[in-house]
Order: C-alpha cells, then structure tokens, then sequence
C-alpha cells in the first residue's frame, strides 16, 4: 500500500473534520482563566525565552565575522576572542534554558493543579444522575490522564513553541535584510508545509480521540473487575473476563498503531519539504558568491540560520501528537466542567437550623428516564415519630423515595416539603445534615481509620 492510500483511507476513516487552528484558539480561551491566575512565572518566562532567540541568532552572525574578516585577514589574536564569545554565549544560553524550564514547568503544574482540582470539586456537585451515566474508569481516565494531556502542552510544548516563533521572527528579519531574493526562495515550501500540517493535524485528532476512548475503556474493565473480584470469581467468570480484557486491551493497542502510522507519514514528509528548502538556498546561495552578491560568511551564517529555521519546523512536526492529544484531552475535561448539575440549589436557599421531622410526599411523580414513571401520582406523609416501612418489589420505588427526600432527584410533577418547606427551597448541606442515610453496602474509604 503507497503512502497515499495510507493517507486517503485513514482520511476516510476519520469522521471528525473539525478545524486544528479553531480547536486550538478554543482551547486556550478555555484555560486562559488558569494562566492568568498564574501569570507572574509565564511573564517572566516569556522574558526569557525573548532573551534565548536573540542569543540563539548570535551563533551564525560570529561564524560569518570569523570566516570573512579573521580568516582572510590571518588575525590569530581575534581567536582567543571569538572562542570567549562562543563559549559566553553557550553559558548565557544554558542559565537562561534552566530558568525557561523551570519557570514554565512551575506555571504548567500550577494549572494542571487548578484544573484538576476544580474538575473534582465540580464532579462532587453534580448530580446523582450524572454518576449512573458516567463508568468510574472513564472519570479516571478524564482527571488523570486527559488533564496530564494538557499540563505537558502547557509545561513544556508551549515554551518550545515560543521559542522557536520568536528564533524564526529574528531570523527571518536578519535574512530578508541581508538577501531578499534568498529568503523569498527559503520560504517557497512553507505554504505547503503549513497546508500538510493542517491537514494531518485534523487526522491525527481524530486518531487520538480513538486512541482516548480506547484508554478509558481499558480503566473501565479494570476499574469493574477488580473492584468485584470476588463476585467474579465466585461465579468461576476469570476466563471469560480475561478474554474481555484481552480484546480491549488489543483494541487499544490497534488505535495506538494506528495514530503512530499517521504521524510516522507526516514526519517524512516534513522533512522532505525542509530538504527541498534547503536546497534551494545552497544552490542560489553558491550561485550568489560565484557572482560576488554574497561573501563566504554571509553564505555560512546564511545556511546556519536556514538550519536554526528548518529545526523548529521539523520539531513542531514532533509536537503536533501532543497538541493534538491535549486537544483531545481538553474536549474530555471541558465536557465535565461544562456540565450543569440536574438538581440546583436556589441563591436564596433556606438553611435548616433545627428540623421536626414532618416528611410530606404530595402528588409526586417520577422517572429515572423519559416515559419509564417510577412513582406515579405517589402521596405520603411522615410524621415526626413514626417508624415507617416501605415494602414492595424490586424495582418497585423503595430506594427511589428514600432518594428524593434526600433530593438526590427532582420529581416530575408534585412536590416534597420537610417542616412543610419545599426541599427546593432548601439549601441542600443543611438538608443533607439533618439525615441519616443507612446505605444496603458496606463502604469504608481507604485512610478514614
């Protein structure tokens, strides 16, 4: 199969089209409320990194001095110099490198903690009904792994991406002020290479939201088997859940393949194109110093320059995974954050100070699921005192009652009162407080004793 098959089916496979550049624009307006609450380290950082693509440019500007002014002039005594400048520069470039990782690495990991922090404050206040949608596995998968995803773009991905944008700025400004013509041949593959990058980029999120879904399928099985071993291996089910394991596992394992085969496409062909580039300007360039438009120097700091241009290209081809594994990862996150829990409590809540106990269910009518009632036309009242027992059949409504006095759910239709308030009008902490929950499982939380 010739790499354009692989490309075309995989293109065909790929259902979602939905473009890089405004996923990633959505992205950072997402989490620009996290970066600005951690602006101070990024400020900083930015400083740096402005700092490091002015140093980087400094390289090739003494090549060119030596080989245009020292060598043909035999200035041995400049030597000694421009070994000290060489060596002041690399000092320089590695205390500013320390502190552009450090600062960056500090901003990330403060954001991840924010985000994740808020994602298991946020998951507390939803619903009951959100838990029996969602598998546990998956809520794993989402706060560590998908969080994980967009903490190594901010921590490291995005100090690199500045760099390199600042380095070619200061490149590019020096080349089309030395040789216009030269640079205008340099930049002849970039619309192309900013097309397939585009292109790929759409695939390859597509690939890795594959590669997301298979993942948290995978901590679901876990999750479910392990936490009910016991129930498994009473019924003599390992073999059967192995084999369950095993497919999902292999699964996993194809949709990995699957997203390394597509970037391992765009990565040639990126290199390709900065070859191409290359090219060019050692033909043109050698062309310009035969006919006396260039020196030597210029044509070496010209080249060394193309070469500091071409690599962060080539590293961005790198970074596009794991941008596209943080847009992934983001879409996850952002789903849980931007949900609204079901049941709501009012601003003006009324918070219970002391309680009766006079429980009233009037007209109620409810349903876990649209058109399935579970309570129809349900009328109750509890006194304080009494000792009531609700008997009935599985799945009759026993558990359902207890739940709405606890106002885990809002009916339908009708309404609850304690104290002959609604409970909508309560605040739910003071609700909650005043109830005795006696759960039909044992739990005991792991370092609560």
């Amino acid at each position: 199969m010739t790499t354009s098959n692989v490309v075309l089916k995989i293109a065909r496979s790929d259902a979602d089209k939905l473009d890089t550049t405004r996923a990633v624009k959505k992205l950072f307006q997402r989490i620009f409320k996290y970066v600005w609450q951690n602006k101070l380290p990024f400020f900083f950082a930015l400083v740096i990194i402005i700092c490091l693509s002015i140093m980087q440019a400094l390289i090739p500007q003494v090549t060119r001095y030596t080989i245009d002014v020292v060598i043909p002039t035999k200035q041995l005594n400049l030597l000694p110099w421009i070994v000290g400048a060489i060596f002041l520069i690399s000092i320089l470039t590695g205390v500013l490198n320390y502190g552009r990782t450090y600062l960056m690495s500090l901003f990330g990991e403060r954001i991840i903690d924010s985000i994740r922090n808020d994602m298991y404050k946020h998951i507390q206040g939803l619903s009951i009904s959100f838990f029996e949608n969602q598998r546990t596995g998956d809520l794993m998968s989402r706060l560590a792994k998908d969080v994980n995803a967009i903490g190594t773009l901010v921590t490291a991905d995005i100090a690199e991406i500045l760099v390199d944008v600042f380095t070619v700025i200061v490149i590019i400004v020096y080349l089309l002020t030395t040789d216009w013509q030269l640079s205008l041949l340099l930049i002849f593959t970039w619309p192309l290479t900013i097309y397939m990058t585009q292109v790929f980029g759409k695939l390859m999120r597509g690939a890795y939201r594959e590669v997301e879904e298979q993942a948290a399928a995978v901590n679901n099985h876990l999750q479910d088997t392990i936490s009910n071993i016991q129930v498994i291996k009473s019924f003599g089910n390992e073999r059967y859940e192995i084999d369950r394991f095993f497919e999902q596992s292999r699964s996993y394992m194809e949709s990995n393949i699957r997203a390394t085969r597509l970037w391992s496409i765009f990565f040639p062909v990126i290199d390709v194109l900065n070859n191409i580039g290359s090219a060019i300007v050692l033909v043109f360039g050698s062309w310009e110093v035969i006919v006396g438009r260039l020196t030597i120097g210029e044509l070496a700091a010209f080249l060394a320059y193309v070469s500091q241009v071409n690599r962060p290209i080539r590293r961005f081809s790198k970074m596009i995974q794991l941008v596209q594994r943080a847009l992934v990862g983001s879409e996850r996150v952002f789903e849980i954050l931007e949900m609204e829990p079901e049941v709501k409590e009012k601003e003006d809540a009324v918070v219970l100070t002391s309680v009766e106990g006079n429980l009233k269910f009037e007209n109620v009518e409810f349903g876990y699921k649209e058109g399935e009632t579970v309570l129809h036309d349900f009328t109750l009242e509890i006194k304080p005192g009494m000792t009531v027992a609700l008997v009935g059949s599985s799945g009759a409504g026993k558990s359902t009652v207890a739940k709405l006095a606890a106002r885990f759910y809002d009916p339908q239709k009708g309404k609850i009162l304690i104290d002959d308030r609604n409970l909508r009008d309560i605040s739910l902490d003071s609700l909650r407080s005043h109830l005795g929950i006696v759960s039909q499982e044992t739990l005991l939380l792991y370092g609560t004793v």
